[in-house]
């Protein structure tokens, strides 16, 4: 494709934010902090989990503030991290 779409999928592989960024910008552009909160959050327990510990993570927001939203992407994302990972996604 090109240069900067390969450093793109390289940065998305690396961060859980570029890579809500490069596949939902969409869902992104609502101008609030929240988004940018949740994937942080959401990489620090993929960060704990990697690490051994068994972390516990609640997601908590107002309604429309995109939980779900990143909830499914992060499991997509760690998906493709780990391919043979079982997870359970309920909402």
């Amino acid at each position: 494709m090109g240069a900067y779409y390969d450093y793109q999928i390289a940065q998305a592989r690396d961060s859980f934010w570029e890579y809500r960024k490069f596949m939902n910008l969409r869902h992104l552009l609502r101008g609030h902090w929240c988004p940018r909160a949740l994937a942080r959050e959401l990489r620090r327990f993929y960060e704990e989990w990697k690490a051994g510990r068994l972390p516990i993570l609640l997601l908590m927001a107002p309604p429309q503030h995109g939980k779900s939203w990143a909830a499914t992407d992060f499991v997509a994302w760690v998906a493709g991290k780990n391919p043979d990972l079982k997870t359970i996604f309920a909402s």
